[in-house]
């Protein structure tokens, strides 16, 4: 398009550092940009005031309304800014949505409209239309869809499906949006970053978003670590001023349900980038703490072990005489009150479990169990099923 128009087409080469990209855009004049908001972000701390920018198209990422109204306004208000959204498999740009800062008040900036002979199914599980508020699969149909992957009949039949009520092929994308009352659609992120920890299905995309409401968070990256049962939570943040980490879990327990909260915050000063302008999640991977995942020496021991552990817990906060108790014996024939087995099971679990697997324990279903079941036994069994093997 810029050459039919008497325009110039600068590309930046891969690696290239984005300081550098701010120095080019400015010496070249360049008036509209397309980009990440990952790369948005990094070209706004450089500085985008002095940038002649008339345009910007913004894809690949969700784009939250903060960063696109922060832009406008460095901007002096003189930029369009357009929310673009699509796969390759249908041509990339097959949604576009212009930023409103009066209008568009939500978290994320959102979606728009589809392009001509385009059009965007959002279906549940079941393939049916999601009703308003219920995040769901974003389906594509239309001319601007592909003709599958090349010598993957597999793969085809999986990602490019028939829909039975429209009788046309639609693409599933894997990206998880709603429909609001406003009658427009935002973008919620990756279905495969949808996770499960213990037992609780965790949007990671909705942790971060949460997160970042709080004061003084410029970004933040949600990713997950270990495996089963040793699963957990990490985020990863930038600031404006150094953030204490007990005032972080204060906010997290203010914000979200126990199962949600991050097991871990880790102030970077960046948030790392692929290649393709996106948050770097293997690189984040790396650089949690090597303690992290090994989870002390209880999960290296047996059950009996644990067993005998527990007693001793049990024996300590209801001051048994004899400091010997049968492990199927209930505590409340030991002269256990309510209050008590609240201060068994908080020792039980700082003693034995690691931090991150606090909350967890204390917020999953094993405590129904030992409430049904309150002996020994069943308080050590809960802490393996939670250690893992």
């Amino acid at each position: 398009m810029p050459l039919t128009t008497g325009g110039a087409i600068d590309i930046f080469p891969q690696g290239l550092r984005l300081d550098t990209i701010h120095t080019m855009v400015h010496d070249k004049r360049v008036n509209c940009l397309k980009l990440t908001p990952s790369h948005l972000k990094i070209l706004k701390e450089a500085g985008t005031e002095k940038i002649p920018l008339r345009r910007l198209i913004v894809g690949g990422e969700n784009l939250s309304t903060a960063l696109a109204k922060a832009i406008y306004e460095d901007c002096g208000g003189r930029a369009k800014i357009f929310n673009e959204y699509g796969p390759t498999e249908a041509t990339v740009g097959c949604m576009v949505h212009e930023f409103n800062p009066d209008r568009d008040t939500n978290i994320s900036v959102p979606l728009g409209v589809p392009a001509a002979n385009t059009r965007i199914h959002l279906l549940d599980d079941e393939g049916k239309p999601a009703p308003y508020g219920i995040a769901a699969e974003i389906y594509i149909s239309g001319d601007c869809l592909a003709n599958g992957y090349y010598r993957a009949p597999e793969l085809n039949k999986e990602k490019f499906v028939r829909l039975p009520e429209t009788d046309t092929i639609a693409y599933r994308t894997g990206d998880l949006a709603t429909w609001e009352k406003d009658g427009r659609l935002y973008y919620l992120g990756r279905i495969d970053r949808q996770m499960k920890i213990r037992g609780y299905r965790i949007e990671l995309g909705e942790v971060e978003n949460t997160i970042k409401k709080i004061e003084n968070i410029k970004d933040c990256v949600a990713i997950t670590a270990g495996d089963g049962n040793n699963s957990f939570m990490a985020a990863f943040y930038t600031s404006t001023v150094p953030l204490d980490d007990d005032f972080l879990k204060t906010e997290a327990s203010r914000l979200f349900p126990a199962y949600m909260r991050p097991a871990m915050f880790i102030h970077v000063e960046s948030i790392p980038l692929t290649i393709n302008g996106k948050a770097d999640e293997k690189l984040l991977g790396s650089m949690l703490p090597a303690s992290v995942g090994t989870h002390s020496e209880t999960n290296n021991i047996d059950e009996d072990e644990i067993i005998q552990k527990v007693c001793a817990i049990v024996c300590d906060v209801l001051k048994v005489p004899n400091k010997t108790i049968n492990p199927d014996v209930s505590f409340f024939d030991l002269g256990c009150d309510s209050l008590n087995f609240v201060i068994l099971t908080l020792q039980a679990s700082k003693i034995l479990l690691p931090e991150h697997l606090h909350d967890t324990f204390l917020a999953s279903a094993n405590l129904d169990k030992i409430i049904k079941n309150p002996t020994s036994r069943q308080l050590a069994m809960c802490i393996k099923e939670i250690l893992g093997p």
